[in-house]
């Protein structure tokens, strides 16, 4: 997913328009910003203005994906966006086109209907021809303002068939290394830079558009549109043992100032690890195994293993906090074993 957004917390150049550049052509001109005054919900706060000039032609943008987008020639691809206009006079439709390097099409579709309030868009673009190079461009010729967020491309052959699925070849080069577990979300970015950076399970579930999108310590941003339940579905598919990892209410040790949650404030951290356990393996009467459910998954995942911490400082708050975690999983859920920091 390519989610408007974003930071420059670690100085690495990224910034709310990293990848996206302006498209004017035939006497059409526009200028890009990031929109906060009325987002598509309260979570997802940003999303990106065009606001389009000039007489004729087109105008708008394109996303260069990570160093050009692959396409396959027959391969359909499923695009998807939010969108509204301000202002405007002109047709309110969208050309959407994946385009090889020196402008030649490579598929195209055209979304009509965009309207003055936010709504979702979807369309099918069929390549016509393969490439590494390719961009998605995104014009019109109205003239106005459009509004849009959650730009989305997916290939509809993705590993299984799901939707907002996984990379085909890379889950593939993942299942021929017969991997017997998964450790998830990763290492650092489980506690993140700091208490309000840490990784929160809870808001990587449910709509993609709904989830808390949020930068992380190695510098990027992330729209957690790959969030836990998909990491509980790619472990099912793999046969793979899912791990997931989750902080014992200290941040990263290796940076300052070190911050820890006040006691008096643990428990709704202790029962983020249990609601987790929960939504992994409760039936579908218990409240996040009801939401599991609704993600599409009756059936629990049968989670045996947690992982408490990752890679903390042995010290007085981490002595003080880990213990009670261990304490509370052991006295709700005897069956699941405990791996420690």
């Amino acid at each position: 997913y390519h989610s408007i957004g974003g930071n420059d917390k670690k100085g690495k150049g990224y910034h709310p328009l990293s990848a996206w550049e302006k498209i004017e052509r035939g006497g059409s001109g526009c200028e890009l910003a990031i929109g906060e005054s009325q987002p598509i919900n309260p979570i997802n706060k940003k999303y990106l203005e065009i606001k389009t000039s000039g007489s004729g032609g087109t105008a708008g943008v394109a996303n260069t994906g990570y160093d050009g987008i692959h396409v396959d020639a027959g391969a359909k691809y499923d695009f998807s966006f939010h969108a509204r206009v301000a202002d405007w006079t002109g047709d309110a439709a969208a050309s959407v086109t994946l385009e090889l390097a020196d402008g030649t099409a490579a598929g195209t579709t055209t979304i009509t209907g965009i309207g003055t309030e936010w709504k979702m868009f979807t369309a099918v673009i069929t390549a016509d021809k393969s490439t590494d190079d390719a961009r998605l461009v995104l014009t019109t010729t109205g003239r106005g303002t459009l509004a849009v967020d959650m730009v989305s491309l997916f290939p509809q052959d993705t590993y299984g068939g799901r939707k907002n699925g996984l990379r085909k070849d890379l889950v593939q080069a993942l299942k021929d290394l017969n991997p017997k577990f998964l450790r998830f979300p990763g290492g650092c970015i489980t506690h993140g830079a700091g208490l309000d950076n840490a990784y929160k399970w809870k808001d990587s579930l449910g709509d993609v558009a709904e989830r808390k999108p949020n930068w992380n310590l190695w510098g990027y941003h992330q729209t957690l549109g790959l969030g836990y339940h998909e990491y509980f579905l790619l472990c099912e598919d793999l046969g793979m043992q899912p791990l997931p990892v989750m902080t014992v209410g200290v941040a990263c040790g290796f940076r300052n100032p070190f911050e820890f949650v006040p006691m008096a404030d643990l428990q709704a951290h202790i029962q983020d690890t249990l609601d987790l356990i929960e939504y992994a393996n409760g039936p579908v009467t218990s409240k996040w195994g009801g939401i599991r459910a609704k993600m599409g998954h009756p059936k629990p995942f049968g989670l045996q293993f947690i992982c408490l911490g990752n890679e903390e400082h042995d010290n007085k708050e981490f002595r003080e906090r880990f213990p009670l975690f261990v304490e509370a999983i052991r006295k709700a859920h005897p069956e699941i074993k405990i791996i420690g920091t």
